[in-house]
C-alpha cells in the first residue's frame, strides 16, 4: 500500500501531467524537492548559529549580572564599614574632648596644689 506522501505526490503529478510529459513533471518535482531540502538545510544552519549566538549572549549577560550583584553587595558592605568608622571617629572625638577637659582640670588642680 502506498504511503500518504506517495499518494499526494502521484495526485500532484497527475494534475501537473496535463502541462507536460510525466518525466518532465517528475524531474521538476524532484528538483523542487531537492531545492527546498537545501534551503531548509541552510535555514537550519542559520538557526543553529543564531541559537549559539543567543546562548553566548545569555552567558555574558548572566556573568555581568553576577558581577553587578557582587558590586552591589560590596557597596553595601562598604557603606556599613564607613558607618562603623564614623561612629568610632565620633567616639574618639568624644574621648579626646574628655581627655582634654580632664587634662585641663588636672592642670588647674596641680596649679592650685602648688600654690
Amino acid at each position: 500500500m502506498p504511503s500518504k506522501y506517495e499518494i499526494d505526490m502521484n495526485s500532484h503529478l497527475a494534475y501537473i501531467a496535463k502541462f507536460g510529459s510525466l518525466e518532465t513533471v517528475e524531474l521538476l518535482f524532484r528538483t523542487l524537492e531537492e531545492i527546498s531540502s537545501k534551503i531548509n538545510s541552510v535555514e537550519l544552519t542559520k538557526i543553529g548559529k543564531n541559537n549559539d549566538d543567543l546562548w553566548n549572549w545569555l552567558c555574558k549577560v548572566q556573568q555581568r549580572i553576577k558581577i553587578l550583584r557582587q558590586c552591589c553587595q560590596k557597596k553595601t558592605e562598604l557603606k556599613a564599614k564607613e558607618q562603623i568608622i564614623l561612629q568610632k571617629n565620633e567616639n574618639i572625638e568624644k574621648l579626646t574632648k574628655k581627655v582634654g577637659s580632664m587634662k585641663s582640670e588636672l592642670n588647674k588642680e596641680r596649679c592650685r596644689i602648688l600654690r
